[in-house]
Formats: C-alpha cells, structure tokens, sequence
C-alpha cells in the first residue's frame, strides 16, 4: 500500500521515488514476516503512521530537482503527527461542506464490495449528468492506512471538477472503504447529511473465489482455493464472532465503538499479518480476507449507524450480471439503474450504454462459477456456507434482498 504512486500520502512525488518507496515496503514486510515466525513483533500502528508521514514528507536526495519543481504546483502536506493520525479538525468541515454542500452537491461513494462488479456500476453510474468523477474510479482516501488531514483533504477535493450543477454529485468508486469502519466514522464527522453510500454485494462464496483468483492472477497467491479458504478460516470465524456481538449490542452505543476499533484492526488492516504460511524468509500472509471481506451484513450496519439507514443502499451485484444476458440489455441496464438514481434523487437515464468491462473470467458470472465448481471442494464448500449463513439472513432481513441459495 505504501508504493501506491496513487496513495493520497504519496501525491506529487516522481514516480521514481515509488519505486523505492515500494521496495522498502517489501523487505521491510518479508523481515517483519521472519521475525513473526520466530516470536517476535516490530511493528505498530503508530510506527506505520510514522513511516508513512515520513515517507509522505521526506524527498530522497536523487529527486531534489523533480520535487523542487513538483512543489511549485503542488506543496507537500506537512509531517503527520502520529498522535493524531486521521483526527478531524473544524477546520476539514468548513472545508468539506464548503466544497460538497454548497448548492445541493454531494459525495457518493460507491463502497463495495471489492469483487462485486463495482467497476460496472461505476461505469454505469458515471453516465448520468449530474454525477461527476475526479476521472478515474478508485481513490483510495478514505481506506484505513491513508491520512486525514487539512492538506490531503483540500488535495482529495481537488482531484474533482471545481463547479458541477446545483443538486449534483462527486463519485468516488473505492471498494475496499465498504469493510472500513475508520471510514465509515471519519466520513460522517466530515458530511453528516450530504454522503450517499451504495454498497454492490455479491454470493459471498462466488465474491472469495473472485478474490483468489485476481490474487492468483497477479501472482500474490499460490495455493488452492480450498487450502486458502480452510487456513483463513479459524481468524475469520472472531470477525463473524464480532459481528454476532455488534447485532447483540445495538442499543450500546459504548460497545458498538469498541467492537468497530476491534473489527478496524483484526479484520481491516492487520487480518493478513495475523497468520502464514511458509517458514522463514518464505513466510506470506495467509489471511487475505477471502472470508472477512465477506461479511456483509455488519460492514453495511457499521456505515448505517454512522450516516443513518436512509444514507446507504444495497445492490445485488447478480441483478447487473444478468442484464448481459437480457434479449434486451439495454432496457435491462435501465431497469437496474433506476432504483439507484431514485436513491439518489436523481432522474433516470432513458437510455444506459452497455459499458465495454476490461473484467476477465473472476468477473464473468457463469465462467467464474464453472472454474470455481473445478477449484471448490464439496467440504470447503460446506464450511464456507455455515461462515455465512449467518450474516446473509441478516443482509436480507436489512435490505430485503435475497441471494439464490442463502
């Protein structure tokens, strides 16, 4: 995360800085992963604050030049106090409502999941004329390891048109902000009334399998679905433990808060280095969130409590999968469009071109199905069915959206 050219902390540095940047991150995680398996632990959540302030703050001595030229257009934010990281000042909220309450504007976020078909919808979305994006989909702001600040923020906003149309709206299209509950908290003390948040969910089985397979792809993982699956298994049965306890706890606005700070950090960003595989020098995460991602059920109920039941939706990512096999598909896409428009409370397109997806076989409903039938044993299968059973009913009964076989 750290060598993200495009990480809100990193903005305005070459790209040859990213590369270092990056590189440091690596050996860094590998010898933080030898020393796990012999015992001991180096890391802290103020150190990576820390590290990342600095890294955001401090120019290598080969980019003097570039910098000094990249700072007359763009001045770095100041170092991060650790001891404040991600705190909301006044400040951020004149700024934000500045920027996205006046005449009516407002922010949606199109929140997940990750494998759901966000980029689609994203696509899909982005055709109406009153919801402009800053010209990509995913800006990775509000994600648990990036800084909230006064300076990262007016950067934020910058990335968006300066003047939209009365009532319209800015889209930002980052998934992984669904399962964040820093997030959830840091965007409501920024726009308390004027966020909108649709949450694309997806089979959770079909979405872990799509996950594996774009890790697979990339060549992040190397072993079996199944042996994936069965050794997250055990750490993301204590996140389904926590959301079985927020769902009992939900008139306890104290426990709520400590359940959310235990979620963010067991299940958000320290769930990949809580368990490996290998030995060694060798050692990889072997959480990945196949699992936790998919608990849908309190990742929908954490971002309702903090912006209110009317501020976040649910769609059913297998209603857009089915529109490209409609005799008409663009009626079809008109017809799953336009609950989300009126959502919005804007008017619907009477027309939605299909969107020309980049997606490979993970995103293709039928074949991601049949490679999964090959790589999903009938016991795995089981098991991950028992892990969401629970959360399911608990979507439906939130949303009243039914999932085949759930």
């Amino acid at each position: 995360r750290i060598g993200r050219a495009d990480h809100p902390a990193l903005l305005g540095r070459p790209k040859k800085d990213m590369h270092v940047v990056g590189a440091f991150g690596f050996l860094a995680l590998t010898f933080c992963q030898f020393l796990s398996s012999w015992g001991l632990s180096v890391v802290t959540g103020a150190s990576i604050a820390t590290t990342v302030a600095r890294l955001a703050s401090e120019p290598s001595e080969a980019s003097e030049a570039s910098d000094a030229i990249e700072e007359e257009e763009a001045p770095a934010c100041p170092e991060i106090d650790s001891a404040n990281f991600n705190a909301i000042s006044h400040g951020m909220r004149e700024l934000a409502e500045a920027s996205f309450l006046a005449g009516g504007k407002g922010l949606l976020l199109l929140a997940g999941e990750q494998k759901a078909g966000s980029t689609e919808l994203f696509q899909i979305l982005t055709q109406h004329p009153q919801l402009y994006s800053a010209g990509k989909k995913e800006l990775h702001f509000w994600d648990s390891n990036n800084v909230v600040d006064d300076c990262r923020l007016q950067r934020y906003l910058a990335m968006f048109p300066e003047a939209i149309p009365e009532g319209s709206r800015y889209v930002d299209g980052t998934p992984n902000v669904l399962c964040d509950p820093l997030a959830a908290q840091n965007t409501a003390k920024l726009f308390p009334s004027s966020l909108r948040v649709v949450a694309s969910i997806r089979d959770p089985i079909d979405r872990a399998f799509a996950d594996w397979d774009m890790h697979r792809r990339l060549g992040a993982e190397l072993r079996s679905f199944n042996e994936a699956v069965m050794q997250e298994l055990p750490f993301a049965k204590e996140c389904a433990e926590m959301e079985d306890s927020y769902f009992q706890n939900l008139q306890n606005s104290s426990a709520l808060d400590e359940i959310e700070a235990d979620f963010y950090t067991k299940c958000r960003i320290a769930l990949g280095h809580r368990c490996v595989y290998g030995h060694g020098p060798h050692a990889s995460p072997a959480c990945k969130g196949y699992l936790a991602k998919g608990l849908a059920a309190i990742q929908v109920k954490i971002w309702r409590r903090h912006h209110g039941d009317d501020a976040v939706t649910v769609v059913k990512s297998e209603d857009y999968f089915a529109t490209s096999s409609a005799p008409d598909s663009n009626a079809a896409l008109v017809n799953f469009s336009a609950p989300i428009f009126e959502f919005l409370g804007l008017e619907p397109l009477s027309a939605v071109e299909k969107v020309a997806s980049d997606c490979n076989c993970s995103h293709d409903f039928d074949l991601g199905r049949d490679n999964m039938a090959d790589e999903l044993s009938r016991e795995v299968r089981q098991e991950m069915q028992n892990f969401f059973g629970t959360t399911m009913k608990r979507l439906f009964e939130m949303s009243g959206l039914a999932w085949s076989g759930w």
